[in-house]
């Protein structure tokens, strides 16, 4: 075997086994296509239990973080619009507020849902449909089982004034340029 075949073996070899870790990833969270088709969504459920999964790995003490804040849940979920893949899209993240994570950075914002459409009421509806589904399944007595445990989840929502504007209808006399 020559050393450019032997490259193209391993290349091969990192390819597939790429494509088998993104398969396990995309089951693992529930990964699918979002209602209106535009992009994808992960099942909010799913990714709660990774981020309890992913604190006890790093060595945090679940068991006692879930006893601080009584076996109830506490989340973020903020939107925005912003330019994916060169088109205009739509991100929502979700934020632990509870458990532990500095709520302001960036390492404690777990992507859910990114869709490639204009930032507007019909897409936010068609898009974001399951997800606010979801929200509602977790927060009206659903919660989330973990551990044998079901934990109670709460919700809060954030968004920057431009998509509230947008939510809202409201209009103003004057606009800064910037959001």
């Amino acid at each position: 075997m020559t050393g450019l075949q032997r490259i193209l073996a391993s290349t091969t070899q990192i390819k597939d086994a790429r494509k088998i870790m993104n398969d396990q990833v995309q089951d693992m969270l529930g990964l699918s296509p979002t209602p209106g088709g535009t992009g994808w969504q992960v099942d909010i459920g799913q990714l709660i239990k990774f981020i309890l999964a992913q604190m006890k790995r790093e060595g945090a003490d679940v068991d006692a973080v879930l006893r601080k804040c009584g076996g109830k849940l506490e989340f973020r979920i903020t939107y925005d619009g912003a330019e994916v893949g060169g088109h205009p899209g739509l991100i929502a993240y979700v934020v632990p507020m509870n458990l532990g994570h500095s709520v302001e950075s960036a390492k404690a914002a777990y992507p859910v849902l990114f869709t490639r459409c204009k930032e507007n009421n019909a897409n936010l509806k068609a898009e974001m449909g399951d997800l606010v589904k979801a929200i509602e399944e977790t927060r009206d007595g659903g919660g989330v089982d973990f551990g044998g445990e079901k934990l109670r989840v709460d919700w809060w929502q954030s968004m920057d004034l431009a998509s509230f504007w947008k939510q809202s209808g409201l209009t103003f006399n004057c606009n800064a340029g910037y959001c």
